[in-house]
C-alpha cells in the first residue's frame, strides 16, 4: 500500500488526509481538529501558530499508524494569513488572519500612492493582502518587525516546522501585492516602496520538493524520517484539485468559513478586475470572488439561537421560500472581491413580529446563496463564459437545503464533491510528486466521479430572483454608507495597537 499525506491549516481547523493509490485513488483516513481565533480589538483576527501545530499533532494521531507509511507530505493553508518568524522559522508573535481589517487606512494610503505600480506588477485590488498589515505592524509594533527575518504563510509556517525550507508556495505568494504575477517573481520596486523586501521568502513551485522530515519532527508527528515535503498551493486551489475542478474553464465554489468562487483560466489572462487573480502554480490562474462569511454566518445564527445544525436545517427547510419576506446581507466581517468594503457589516431587511427561528435561519442560508449568485454573475462577465455547472465542496455542502438554495440562486446546477477538501487535494499533489499517480487533477476528477448534482428548482428560483432584486438594491444603497460611517467618529481599527 502506498499513501500520500495532505495537511491543510484552515481558518478554524487543521485537517489532514491520507490518500491511497489506486484507480481511482481513495481517501484512506482523514481528520480535523479546531484551533482558536482571537479578536483582541475591533476588526482584528489573530491566531497562535503554536495552536496550529498542536491541532496538527491531534489530527495526525487520529489518522493512525498508517501515516508512517506516507511516501510524501504537503501542506496548504488559509488565504493570506501570515506570521513573522525568526531565522529558524519560529513565530515571534500571533499570526495575522486573512479576515483582519485593522489596516484599512494603510491600505487606502498604499492604493493612493502606488496604484499604478500595483496594477503593473500584480493587478489585484488590495483586499486581504498582507502588506498593509505589515505596514501597520511596522508603525505600531516596530520592535516585532525589526526582530523578524521572514513573513510566512500558515502553510509555510507548519511546513518549516515539519522540516521544509523557508519558502512560500507560489499560490500563497500570489496573495501578496509584491508578487509580480506576470514575471512569477517578487517585484523589487513594489516591495521596496512598501518596506517589506527583506521579509519576503523564497517561492517554491507547485509539486517541487522543499525538504524532508527530520528525526525530531518525525518523533512528534509519527511520520518516517526522511519523508519528502512537497510544495502545494492555496487552500482553495488544493480543494479544487481534489474536486477535479482546477482545469482551464472549470468553475469551483469552495464553501467553508467563507466562500470562494473560482474560475480557472490560463496565465495570460488580461483585465480581471474586480476579481482576485491567484496563481495555482502550474501555469494557470484562479479568478476568485470571495465572501468572508458563509459557514461562519450560519454558525453565528445557530449560536445566537442556541440550536445545533441538524435542528437548524429542519427549521429552515420547514420555512417557506423567501424566508417570510426577510432578505439577509451576510456581511458580518466586511466584504471581499468583487464588492470590497472592509467596513461593511451584515443586515436583515424585512424583520417583523412574525419572523421566527426558521425564517431567520433560512434567511441566512438564502443570503449566502444570493452572494454566490452575485459573484457568479461577475465571474461570467469577466471570464466571458456561461459555466454549465459549478463544482462545490466543503463542510456546509452537507446541508442539503443549502445546496438546493445555491443551485436556485445561481440558476446553475451545483455538483457536490463530498470527498474534496484542501487536505485531500494537497495529498494528491504530494502523491503526484512521489509517483503514486500521474496527475493530481486527474486523480481528483476520478475520485469525484459524477458527484451529487442539485438542479435549480423552479419555485426556489422564483423566490431567489425576487430576493435578489431587493438584495441588489440594498447593496447599492447601503454599501457606501459603511465607509462613510467609518469616517465619522467611529474608532478606526487601524489606529489601535495591541498595547492600547
Amino acid at each position: 500500500m502506498a499513501v500520500a499525506l495532505g495537511i491543510d491549516v484552515g481558518t478554524t481547523n487543521v485537517k489532514a488526509a491520507l490518500v491511497e493509490d489506486g484507480d481511482p485513488p481513495r481517501v484512506l483516513a482523514r481528520g480535523s481538529a479546531p484551533h482558536p481565533t482571537s479578536r483582541p480589538s475591533s476588526g482584528w483576527s489573530e491566531q497562535d501558530p503554536a495552536a496550529w501545530w498542536s491541532a496538527l499533532l491531534v489530527v495526525l494521531d487520529r489518522l493512525g499508524s498508517t501515516r508512517s507509511q506516507a511516501a510524501s507530505v504537503a501542506v496548504s493553508g488559509q488565504g493570506s494569513s501570515f506570521c513573522l518568524c525568526d531565522e529558524a522559522g519560529r513565530a515571534l508573535g500571533p499570526a495575522v488572519g486573512w479576515q483582519d481589517v485593522r489596516a484599512t487606512r494603510d491600505a487606502a494610503a498604499i492604493e493612493a500612492r502606488l496604484g499604478g505600480e500595483l496594477a503593473r506588477a500584480h493587478g489585484n485590488p488590495i483586499g486581504d493582502a498582507p502588506e498593509p498589515k505589515l505596514v501597520w505592524l511596522g508603525r505600531e509594533e516596530s520592535d516585532l518587525v525589526d526582530r523578524s527575518y521572514r513573513a510566512l504563510s500558515a502553510a509555510a509556517t507548519v511546513s518549516v516546522r515539519l522540516g521544509a525550507e523557508m519558502a512560500l508556495n507560489e499560490g500563497d505568494a500570489g496573495s501578496w501585492l509584491s508578487w509580480n504575477r506576470r514575471d512569477r517573481a517578487w517585484d523589487g520596486r513594489v516591495a521596496g516602496e512598501l518596506g517589506v523586501e527583506r521579509l519576503l521568502p523564497e517561492v517554491a513551485q507547485l509539486g517541487s520538493r522543499i525538504g524532508e522530515v527530520p528525526h525530531e519532527a518525525a518523533g512528534a508527528t509519527g511520520l518516517h524520517p526522511g519523508t519528502p515535503i512537497i510544495a502545494s498551493t492555496t487552500d482553495v486551489a488544493a480543494a479544487a484539485i481534489a474536486a477535479g475542478a482546477c482545469d482551464v474553464g472549470d468553475v469551483f465554489y469552495s464553501k467553508g468559513t467563507g466562500g470562494f468562487l473560482c474560475v480557472t483560466v490560463d496565465e495570460e489572462v488580461g483585465d480581471h478586475a474586480p476579481l482576485l487573480a491567484l496563481p495555482v502554480g502550474n501555469g494557470s490562474v484562479q479568478l476568485c470572488a470571495a465572501s468572508n462569511a458563509v459557514g461562519v454566518a450560519y454558525d453565528w445564527v445557530c449560536g445566537i439561537l442556541g440550536i445545533d445544525h441538524g435542528s437548524a436545517e429542519q427549521l429552515a427547510t420547514a420555512a417557506s421560500p423567501g424566508a417570510g419576506g426577510i432578505v439577509v446581507l451576510p456581511w458580518l466581517q466586511g466584504t471581499q472581491q468583487p464588492l470590497l468594503e472592509p467596513h461593511a457589516r451584515g443586515m436583515a431587511f424585512g424583520l417583523s413580529l412574525e419572523t421566527g427561528r426558521g425564517e431567520l435561519l433560512r434567511g441566512v442560508l438564502e443570503g449566502t446563496a444570493l452572494e454566490l449568485r452575485r459573484n457568479l454573475g461577475v465571474a461570467r462577465e469577466v471570464a466571458g463564459s456561461a459555466f454549465a455547472a459549478v463544482v462545490t465542496s466543503g463542510g456546509p455542502t452537507r446541508n442539503e437545503l443549502w445546496n438546493r438554495l445555491d443551485a436556485a440562486a445561481a440558476e446553475t446546477p451545483m455538483i457536490v464533491s463530498p470527498e474534496s477538501d484542501a487536505s485531500v487535494g494537497t495529498a494528491l499533489v504530494a502523491g503526484e510528486a512521489a509517483g503514486l499517480w500521474p496527475c493530481a487533477l486527474g486523480a481528483g476528477r476520478a475520485m469525484r466521479g459524477q458527484g451529487v448534482r442539485f438542479d435549480p428548482e423552479p419555485a426556489l428560483v422564483e423566490a431567489a430572483r425576487a430576493a435578489a432584486a431587493i438584495a441588489d438594491e440594498l447593496a447599492e444603497v447601503t454599501l457606501p454608507l459603511f465607509g462613510t460611517a467609518a469616517g465619522r467618529g467611529r474608532q478606526d481599527v487601524s489606529s489601535t495597537s495591541r498595547s492600547a
